[in-house]
């Protein structure tokens, strides 16, 4: 088990690599008039975080039926709360992308980290 001085010491390391700003939201129940809706609602906004992308590749005989799949995967403070499917934007130089949490975090004393998948747009 590591020392406190030396999680403390990681932890800043890491968030030193943060280049990017969240905003998390999560469906909430909503009720107007005896009807129940849910609303998306921002539950955490400007959070630092960092992405990382990679590929997999799927291995076969056949290099053109090969499929690549890319893993995005958000990494940010382990104190964060953010549930499964909740809707992240991820702000940085290119803009602002959407994006929703795959699964439930890993987290470690020193960051967590969230699989991603990319919100396609509805135009």
């Amino acid at each position: 088990m590591l020392s406190k001085n030396t999680v403390l010491r990681t932890r800043k390391a890491i968030e030193m690599s943060y280049d990017f700003r969240a905003d998390i939201f999560e469906k909430k129940k909503v009720v107007v008039s005896s009807v129940t809706n849910f609303e998306e609602v921002m539950v955490q906004s400007d959070v630092c975080c960092r992405l990382s992308y990679s590929n997999i590749s799927s291995n076969s005989e056949n290099e053109a039926d090969s499929d690549v799949t890319q893993v995005i995967k958000l990494f940010m403070a382990p104190e964060i709360n953010v549930k499964p499917g909740s809707k992240i934007l991820v702000k940085g130089v290119g803009g602002v992308v959407a994006y929703k949490s795959s699964g439930r975090p890993a987290v470690y004393p020193t960051h967590q980290e969230i699989l991603l998948d990319l919100v396609e747009d509805k135009a």
